[in-house]
């Protein structure tokens, strides 16, 4: 190393050995990044896990009036050994109050033995899978703290031919958006008795995941009760898990969808046990385009042309917000634009800036857009508008990308030092990444305003963007807002864009940040202490 920094030197080529290093330094960077987000790394971070899980005190419950009927129940052919080792294991459960039904083909008499011997709730083990020693404790844990609750479901891992557990699957909470993707709800599922979704199990003939998926996704219509466990409850057999990630979903979620009046495609993907849906937009509503910027009319330009050059979706109208633009080329180019010019002379407020061009936009769908911004997939409007239109959703966000094709945004995640962050950042755009997330539509608290689409009148409901927050935060705030009133806030990985975010005027105020970062923890509290679409059992921020 020190030979090659002399040669430069003696070259007198110090700018070419800064040039050199600057790219050596990215190299190391990315080798680091796709080290951290690599399957090798997942499984040393769950052996981590678990060896500090094995540590951990688990609460021991006695038996109470919450009886467990654990169905056990097989695709193909019944094992005896494999119930045996089943049933060995269920020895071991600290909480005592449960029995075992096989399903054979006689679902409709054990759900009636059931209810008339008056279980509380119903678990469902596939044939090979076990669950842990605490695994009803913890149910039960759960039920005594929420007692509405209809449905339960816990983390999962994979357990091998020889006992090796790995693959975790540390599971958000509800997102209906990635249930639809898969079913990441069955393992373990617990379903309470004396509810109305209970009598819908009739329905089912022979039980297995597939009847499991159209019961979870029928139920699911409407408002249910739901409370996930963070803790690995479910053990899935290597085979079990093999089955499911070669087995299409496609087209019981196409049904669903049917029924549900929700028009997407889904698209092919490997593995076949994920759906890649794409949403379409209804009609043709206008969409109104916001762009706030101060000179560097070359940044401008590159935006507003790789717009009108790439986009499919033709309705739509640009507002460039001019914030006291003073270079003689960038007037000029205000003079000759075809788009609209909202002339905002006043201090850097980005709230304002964007609030100030909503008032006038005549679109009935938003779209705040950085500067620093080039449109890569053609159709981004289209796949964002399909789900903006939809009654539950209120953000989409956009997949991001650095100029070297690496992530910049798929989402932001609560970390364990409380603050946002970009998840899965810098790690490479082909990567589909854990659980196939990077490629999936996907519920998200928060989204980077640099790209968010959103219908005009939500927009207006919660209030736009918070102009006591000039620089930083306002744009998870407003995420915020929305997921109060009861919106999901969605990332869509089939609107893609580059972000050349060095580029971008926010951020310069260094004095207000600390002041606006405080006033969002005070302000979202409930929110920032558990991230209910991430999982306490990540460390950092790439799923891992």
């Amino acid at each position: 190393m020190w030979k090659i920094i002399t040669k430069y030197i003696k070259a007198g080529k110090i700018s070419d050995f800064k040039e050199s290093s600057k790219s050596i330094k990215h190299i190391l960077k990315g080798a680091l990044v796709d080290f951290s987000s690599s399957r090798f790394f997942r499984c040393f971070s769950y052996l981590s896990w678990l060896i500090k899980d094995r540590k951990k005190q688990h609460k021991i419950v006695e038996a109470s009036e919450h009886k467990f009927a654990i169905i056990y129940f097989y695709q193909d052919k019944f094992s005896k050994s494999k119930f045996a080792q089943f049933e060995r294991s269920l020895k071991k459960q600290i909480y005592k109050n449960y029995s075992v039904f096989i399903a054979l083909d006689n679902l409709s008499n054990i759900l009636d033995e059931i209810y008339q011997e008056k279980y509380t709730h119903i678990c469902f083990v596939e044939q090979g899978d076990l669950i842990s020693n605490h695994a009803l404790s913890s149910i039960v844990c759960a039920i005594s703290k929420y007692s509405d609750t209809e449905l339960i479901y816990s983390d999962e891992d994979i357990r091998d031919f020889l006992g090796f557990r790995h693959n975790a699957y540390f599971k958000p909470q509800y997102a209906p958006f990635l249930l639809w993707s898969h079913n990441y709800i069955n393992a373990l599922l617990t379903v309470k008795v004396q509810s109305s979704i209970f009598s819908k199990l009739k329905n089912i003939d022979k039980l297995s995941q597939a009847e499991l998926y159209k019961f979870i996704l029928e139920i699911t219509r409407d408002k249910l009760n739901i409370y996930r466990i963070c803790d690995i409850l479910y053990h899935r057999s290597y085979g079990n898990y093999r089955k499911l990630k070669n087995t299409s979903t496609q087209k019981i979620v196409e049904a669903e969808l049917l029924k549900r009046d929700l028009h997407a495609e889904i698209l092919k993907n490997s593995p076949e046990s994920y759906n890649i849906l794409k949403f379409k937009p209804k009609n043709n509503p206008k969409v109104s385009i916001i762009i706030p910027f101060r000179d560097k009319i070359d940044v401008l330009k590159n935006c507003v042309d790789s717009i009108e050059q790439k986009s499919t979706y033709k309705n739509y109208e640009i507002i460039l917000v001019n914030n006291r633009s003073q270079n003689q080329d960038t007037l000029d180019y205000l003079e000759i634009t075809k788009h609209k010019v909202v002339e905002a002379d006043i201090d850097f407020n980005f709230s304002k800036l964007n609030n100030m061009a909503v008032n006038v936009a005549e679109g009935e769908y938003i779209v705040l857009l950085n500067n620093d911004i080039e449109i890569i997939s053609t159709d981004w409007m289209e796949s964002s508008l399909g789900l903006a239109q939809l009654e539950q959703v209120g953000a989409v966000g956009a997949k991001l990308l650095y100029p070297n094709n690496r992530i910049q945004h798929v989402g932001m995640v609560k970390r364990r030092n409380g603050d946002l962050c970009h998840v899965n950042i810098k790690v490479h755009s082909r990567k589909a990444g854990y659980k196939n997330y990077n490629r999936l539509i996907r519920e998200f608290m928060c989204l980077t305003g640099a790209c968010i689409m959103v219908s005009k009148s939500k927009y207006l409901e919660v209030g736009g963007l918070n102009e006591n927050l000039a620089v930083e935060c306002n744009d998870t705030d407003f995420c915020f807002k929305l997921l109060e009133a009861g919106y999901y806030n969605l990332y869509n990985p089939h609107c893609v864009l580059y972000h050349f975010e060095s580029l971008s005027r926010r951020g310069v105020c260094e004095s207000s940040i600390s002041q606006e970062k405080s006033y969002q923890i005070e302000t979202w509290k409930k929110y920032l202490e558990d991230d209910i679409f991430y999982n306490t059992n990540f460390a950092g921020r790439y799923f891992s």
